[in-house]
């Protein structure tokens, strides 16, 4: 069962997000030219490449939150830009979590699904940051949690809008071992779901049963 209700079958089976010579400069200098790939439902794309290497830029490429210097990001074989439905189907979660420090993690998640026009039931909430190990802190203001307990609100938010596409940069940021694995878990439900994941990360995917491709950066130039 698709927990992308608004989404017919047929759509979700063709549902892809194409990249096509994409190129970025930074000054005078190309970090990054003619990069291609597609993102197709069920599949993780994890981006690799050293600081600097234009991974952060790339994501806000996909995202459609900067232009690239060339090439196109296409959704349903239709350039980005001219997409109306292409934010709607689309989570994007960079460096900053996006928290409001004075409120806790529930009404954190309540303005943040609002914003995203999603809703949500309380059970699901409460599945989710029991799964993040939230659960027994959710009385606390966000400016009372650590890094990495902030970091798992700002994610809880991304899966529980149910978008099909995640761009996630860096999303295991201040993550312990423990806290690494339960989000993968929730990552292969999403991907189990038709669900696309494109992330940068250093970190290995381990446990995925789902179809990953790793894209260096350093191999573009």
């Amino acid at each position: 069962m698709t927990l992308f209700s608004h989404l017919t079958p047929k759509e979700l089976n063709v549902m892809t997000v194409d990249i096509k010579n994409l190129s970025c400069k930074r000054g005078e200098h190309f970090i990054f030219r003619k990069l291609s790939f597609s993102i197709s439902a069920g599949e993780l794309v994890v981006i690799k490449g050293q600081n600097g290497s234009g991974k952060t830029s790339l994501l806000k490429m996909i995202a459609g939150l900067i232009l690239p210097d060339k090439g196109t990001v296409s959704w349903h074989h239709r350039n980005i830009t001219e997409s109306n439905d292409y934010r709607a189907n689309m989570s994007f979660l960079g460096h900053k979590n996006g928290l409001k420090m004075a409120l806790n993690p529930l009404e954190n998640l309540a303005n943040l699904l609002a914003l995203g026009e999603c809703k949500q039931s309380l059970p699901r909430v409460e599945t989710v940051l029991r799964m993040l190990d939230l659960g027994a802190h959710c009385d606390k203001t966000c400016g009372q949690l650590s890094s990495g307990q902030q970091r798992k609100v700002a994610l809880a938010a991304v899966i529980l809008k149910q978008k099909p596409l995640w761009i996630l940069d860096e999303p295991y940021t201040a993550l312990d071992t423990q806290s690494i694995d339960s989000l993968n878990k929730l990552f292969m439900e999403h991907l189990a779901n038709k669900g696309m994941i494109v992330m940068a990360s250093h970190h290995p995917i381990k446990g995925c049963q789902h179809n990953i491709v790793n894209l260096s950066l350093q191999e573009s130039l």
